[in-house]
């Protein structure tokens, strides 16, 4: 036997002899690339076209998804509805679903790096660093992508740029979707319609005077219409649902008055001034329209201030034309209204009839200009377009050409009356005023006008238009028809309509907590799924169609069946099994293998690996032996494992540190508006654990790839054998065989990984914005308090008018007023301080402070049935009118009784409920007297006795001033009624602020109630406005618990919140100023004044600044994820210790046939292996067959390195630790010994075991 002397030159092989690389005679090639071939079974499952295109369409769809999302988003202001507590939805969901595809991905990218090398082999011959030793699979993901550039293998390239592009997808997508307060439109939004008009004129004839008293409310106090009034129109008003839309637009039913208007003519016959002594004293005019004569029409003459002094009046009234009517009386009636000047001289010269002794002379007028109208009233039922936001009504909107509707049990008449009963109704209650002599001044001009034209200038006339406008017709008929619309809308609103529920659709726009899709994430998105998309339609073109291999080359065994019949590449690579990936290169250098399927001796046909530039003997050919040193792989280096486990360590900490930091401060900072810093705290976070996650899916590829050959360092059965592949396979079924395995590091390398995947779905989640409020301290100052003179609650009619207006659920509390609460006028100490930054956006802070506030304080005695004598007497009469009048005794009020009752008012049959509120007859203290009286009850004639309840209530009031805790919203400083005023009770005090005039028996509170409005002039009910009002108000008790005595505690405490509210709206409409008031005080010193009381108070804006929180639930989910992965990646180092087994990568096809070609694996498998599935393969081995690599020594005593089989009772080959001794062959082979698993390890030329030595 020969032997080859190691050149100087290199000391890390030596040469053997042709002897010992004798093999058997080469096959005869057969190749036909363009058939398919029965041998060539395999191909990768993940790399066929239909997985390729149905992956591709994946892609399609989720660009399509992202794209609708996008202009959804954008259509819709977002895509739904969140809250901060629920982003983990909407940072879970892209974030992982782009994770699993990355991972489902990854098995493509596997499987295309696996069989590169083999494509290009059975291609064409190739230099095997281009072939055989090509290997993508080590290498890190974003190099492989140059890496298969440059060697043109366009599927590896293809599939490494799609792995590296979905991971940069799924960083990308964490800041896809975001949480933002944005308005949002809705175009069929649910709301209620809460009237619908009711076709029944029953009610138009109790209308009262809220329309008076609203219209006058709403030009002289700026008063606000309620909802379902505006511009003239009367609407079914909206209840949107709890999210308060900030704008909102419907159409819905609306009442709409009219007045169809013609210019007349007209001739003055005479006029005098107005004198009630003198009644016949009139404007006698003539009309002499065509369809509507009047020979003598009598108004109230203007009033005379000089002679030949011009006056400008108004009028409006309702007259008849001068006919029969034929049945039709309605036809005969008509609205004038005029507008003109006359003077006046007296007429000295003659004297007219009295019965005064002073003599009364005739005036003359002269009518200068007028302009006149004769009206007929209208009314329509139609559609109008409301637009309102979350506070008032923007607009109204007709849509004229629905504007055709009427009730046909409702005259446009009947309307009319309603209308002018109206102010009737107020002139009746205004006792002794004089309704004559209404005099207003408009733009400096003075004009002379009725009641109604009164009301009618004062609300439709626009401030600064002169008065002389009204001479045009046209101007004249627009201020009338004006004035009429309101008025008949407010009273088509109470007697036209009633309660109902309708569901009704309409636009919205709502603000709320929204995801929106952010477009610059959704077109990155896009781009970069419609590039992969593209690509991989392309790779279709090129992957295999056909099988490429006999069988799977992941598995030693069928790594071992495809290089079964590559007898040059196993001759060359015998001894290589511990060669490094350069000393492999010179093995192969000057080769270029080429695959193929040729037919065998016995014309079998078979796959092999030859060397196209070879002579086909290889006894002639010599190659060395290599032996490298076995090193840890850089990925699994101690040193890099102890930095992995280091940085995870660092992150549990930092995130730990940063949480409370996050808790401490509200935030780790602020967000600026209008920038993308939100990429920072959503991308950032998921390019770090990405980071960490592909190192450690690194690091566990690796370990998976060294465990067969780790658990080959032991004796392996046949049994695990054959299962010893950990790379190519689905999660559940490589955990399934790590298990099985009985490989912890292998294992807990995977769950590692496994826990590593989830660190990017949940890092999008671990920072998000929250709105924190900013606050700021001011000084509160009252300028205005409360007025001490009574004298002025008696003259001032006010504060009864919004009241009633309040107590109808027409007009919020005023302000500085809440229920029974009234404040002083406050305004801030520093005026500058609204000009802060904070408060620039005034109406979206709220202002906390605590304000003295003073209030009413009813002692009541209540009085049952028991305690009240009843007298009704029938048939007496006031004025010829049959009244049948009630007289009421109350026991213990009889102090300067009069008349020998309490109380008296007017019954008839169809009285039923009766309710009076009025002074009490004395001064308080004296014979147990009250202030105030109240007395309610019902009646019924048909029963026995008629009275069938009544009750009393006989009440004090004092004044008490209380601190309050008060939010204000904005910086006018409104009361904010959805954080409602809390007293603090126990600092009530007693307020000098209502001293009784002992000298005086009247109670100021009198007028107060005696101006509240009329609701109705119902003939059933005896109520005073009081009453009217406490069972009609949002507080109200029903009607009918005033005939019940088990009500009675209830309709006392209803009594006391109303009157509270009436004192209140009194007292605001009664201010001085505050340095002249003491109110607040309860018991002043000389001196103090209320506007020296300075009040703390805190600004808040509660969106002032958005802030980057550290969620605390993905903070310890991350913290879990990272110890556990931590604590896993130890497991594994501890039980894989061991992983310098391996000179060189074994994911070459080289470096694995190396180690197969090193051992006696190829010599035991059965000739036909590559033809064979893998059970038959095991059972051709033998049962009791096992393997093992490491040294062998061979026939012939030289050792080599390789994966070696034995049976029982093989003494072929054994270990070289099986042997006492290892015989050596001469010295000269000992200078090559190298330092292996910590022995130096000799080597002889050698054979493979099994085959014949050479002759």
């Amino acid at each position: 036997m020969g032997s080859g002397r190691i050149s100087p030159e290199s000391l890390d092989h030596q040469e053997t002899t042709d002897a010992q690389l004798r093999r058997p005679s080469p096959v005869t090639l057969d190749i036909n690339p363009t058939r398919a071939n029965p041998v060539l079974r395999w191909r990768p499952p993940y790399l066929r076209r239909s997985f390729l295109a149905l992956f591709a369409f994946v892609l399609l769809l989720v660009l399509a998804s992202t794209e609708v999302l996008l202009v959804q988003s954008q259509r819709h202001s977002g895509i739904a509805n969140a809250k901060s507590s629920q982003h983990y939805l909407w940072t879970f969901g892209p974030t992982a679903f782009l994770t699993l595809l990355a991972v489902l991905w990854a098995r493509v990218d596997h499987q295309s790096k696996l069989v590169a090398p083999w494509l290009r082999l059975s291609r064409e011959a190739s230099h095997p660093s281009r072939t055989l030793q090509l290997d993508y699979l080590s290498d890190f993901l974003p190099w492989s992508v140059p890496k298969a550039i440059k060697n043109k293998d366009f599927i590896v390239s293809v599939t490494s740029a799609v792995s590296v592009l979905l991971k940069v997808l799924v960083i990308i997508s964490t800041g896809l979707i975001t949480l933002s307060w944005t308005p949002v439109s809705y175009d069929s939004y649910p709301m209620v319609a809460q009237s619908v008009f009711r076709n029944s004129n029953a009610e138009l004839a109790n209308s009262g005077t809220l329309a008076y008293y609203m219209m006058s409310g709403h030009r002289q106090r700026n008063l606000t219409y309620p909802d379902g009034l505006f511009g003239g129109y009367a609407f079914q008003p909206i209840q949107s649902d709890a999210q308060s839309p900030e704008r909102t637009n419907i159409t819905v039913d609306a009442f709409r008055g009219s007045l169809d208007c013609q210019p007349t003519e007209l001739i003055l016959r005479g006029s005098a001034p107005p004198v009630p002594q003198f009644p016949d004293q009139k404007m006698n005019l003539t009309l002499t329209d065509p369809e509507c004569r009047i020979g003598l029409l009598q108004l109230t003459g203007p009033n005379y201030k000089c002679d030949n002094c011009t006056t400008t009046f108004a009028r409006y009234a309702p007259i008849w034309c001068d006919g029969s009517g034929a049945g039709e009386p309605d036809r005969e009636r008509r609205i004038f209204v005029m507008f003109g000047s006359l003077s006046y001289v007296m007429d000295r010269s003659r004297n007219l009839s009295t019965h005064a002794p002073v003599p009364r002379h005739p005036y003359v007028a002269t009518l200068h200009r007028s302009g006149q109208l004769l009206c007929i009233p209208k009314f329509d039922i139609g559609k109008v377009e409301v637009v309102r936001d979350r506070a008032n009504i923007r607009s109204v909107t007709p849509i004229p050409s629905s504007f055709t509707g009427t009730l046909d049990s409702v005259s446009p008449w009947e309307i009319a009356t309603a209308h002018f009963n109206v102010t009737n109704s107020v002139l009746n209650n205004l006792k002794g005023q004089e309704q004559y002599r209404i005099t207003l001044n408009v733009s400096d001009s003075e004009i002379d006008v009725d009641s109604y034209m009164e009301l009618a200038v004062h609300t439709q006339l626009s401030p600064g238009k002169p008065v002389s406008s009204l001479y045009d017709i046209n101007n004249l008929h627009q201020l009338a028809e004006g004035y009429y619309q309101q008025s008949t809308a407010i009273i088509a609103k109470q007697a036209l309509m009633e309660p109902a529920s309708l569901e009704v659709r309409g636009t919205a726009t709502v603000f709320a907590e929204r995801l929106l899709v952010q477009a610059w994430a959704a077109h990155w998105m896009a781009g970069i799924l419609g590039f992969c998309s593209i690509i991989i339609l392309v790779a279709l073109l090129v992957v295999p169609s056909r099988g490429i291999l006999p069988c799977n080359p992941s598995t030693i065994h069928g790594m071992a069946s495809l290089i079964q019949h590559s007898d040059d590449l196993v001759a060359r690579l015998e001894f290589s099994g511990t060669a490094s990936d350069k000393h492999l290169g010179h093995v192969l250098q000057g080769t270029q293998f080429h695959s193929s399927v040729g037919a065998g001796p016995m014309a079998q046909a078979r796959f092999a690996i030859q060397d196209t530039r070879g002579d086909g003997n290889a006894d002639a050919l010599h190659f060395p032996q290599f032996r490298s040193l076995q090193a840890h792989p850089a990925i699994v280096h101690p040193a890099t494992r102890t930095a992995l486990c280091v940085v995870l360590a660092g992150l549990v900490i930092a995130l730990e540190l940063l949480l409370r930091k996050s808790a401490a401060e509200d935030g780790l900072g602020d967000e600026e508006e209008g920038t993308s810093i939100h990429y920072t705290w959503t991308a950032i976070p998921a390019i770090v654990f990405g980071a960490i996650a592909m190192i450690i899916s690194a690091m566990e590829f690796r370990i998976r790839c060294l465990a067969p050959y780790v658990g080959l360092t032991r004796r392996v059965d046949r049994q695990s054998f054959m299962s010893l592949d950990l790379l190519d396979m689905s999660l559940p079924r490589l955990l399934y065989r790590e298990i099985r395995m009985v490989n912890i590091g292998a294992l807990a390398a995977t769950l590692a990984l496994l826990a590593a995947s989830f660190f990017t779905i949940f890092s999008p989640s671990l920072f998000h914005t929250c709105p924190f409020p900013v606050e700021r301290s001011v000084k509160l100052q009252a300028n205005q308090s409360f007025s001490r003179n009574p004298e002025r609650f008696s003259t001032d009619t006010r504060a009864a008018e919004v009241s009633s207006l309040i107590l109808t659920s027409n007009y919020t509390y005023g302000r500085f007023t809440y229920e029974d609460l009234a404040f002083p006028q406050l305004v801030f100490s520093d005026p500058s301080a609204t000009q802060t930054g904070l408060m620039l956006n005034g109406s979206s802070v709220s202002i906390d402070a605590v304000i003295p506030a003073v209030r009413a304080r009813l002692h009541c005695q209540p009085y049952d049935r028991s305690q009240i004598r009843t007298n009704l007497t029938f048939e007496t009469s006031f004025s010829g009118e049959a009244v049948n009048p009630l007289q009421l005794t109350i026991e213990g009020k009889g102090c300067l009784r009069r008349l020998g009752y309490d109380a008296e008012f007017r019954t008839n049959p169809e009285t039923m409920s009766f309710g009076l509120a009025k002074e009490g007859f004395g001064d308080t203290g004296i014979n147990g007297c009250s202030d105030l009286v109240y007395i309610w009850g019902k009646m019924d004639y048909a029963a026995d006795p008629i009275v069938r309840h009544v009750a009393a209530l006989g009440c004090n009031l004092t004044m008490e001033a209380v601190d309050v805790d008060v939010r204000f919203s904005g910086t006018a400083l409104d009361i904010d009624n959805q954080n409602p005023p809390r007293p603090r009770e126990n600092t009530a005090r007693v307020s000098r602020i209502w001293e009784r005039n002992e000298t005086s028996r009247d109670n100021e509170l009198l007028f107060v109630y005696g101006n509240l409005v009329s609701l109705d002039n119902k003939r059933a009910s005896q109520l005073t406005p009081f009453f009217q009002l406490l069972t009609a108000s949002p507080w109200a008790v029903p009607e009918y618990d005033l005939g019940d005595p088990s009500a009675d505690e209830k309709v006392r405490e209803a009594i006391k919140f109303q009157n509270g509210i009436i004192i209140a709206q009194s007292l605001a409409f009664n201010l001085q100023p505050a340095n002249i008031s003491n109110a607040t005080f309860a018991d002043p010193k000389p001196g103090e004044n209320d506007a020296q009381l300075v009040f703390d108070a805190v600004v808040t804006r509660r969106d002032a600044r958005r802030r980057v929180i550290q969620d605390a639930l993905s903070t310890r989910v991350l913290e879990g994820l990272l110890g556990g992965t931590l604590l896993l990646l130890v497991a594994s180092w501890i039980f894989m210790r061991k992983t310098a087994v391996l000179a060189s990568s074994p994911t070459s096809i080289a470096s694995r046939a190396a180690l197969i070609a090193g051992g006696n694996l190829l010599s035991l498998l059965p000739g036909n292996a590559q033809t064979r599935r893998p059970e038959e393969i095991a059972t051709a081995l033998g049962e009791r067959t096992h393997f093992r690599m490491g040294w062998w020594a061979g026939v012939g005593g030289v050792s080599r390195f390789g994966i070696f089989v034995a049976g029982a009772g093989d003494e072929d080959a054994k270990p070289e630790d099986e042997w006492a001794e290892t015989e050596y062959r001469s010295s000269e082979y000992a200078a090559v010994g190298h330092e292996v698993g910590g022995r130096s390890a000799e080597m002889s030329p050698c054979r493979l075991p099994g085959r014949e030595e050479s002759k």
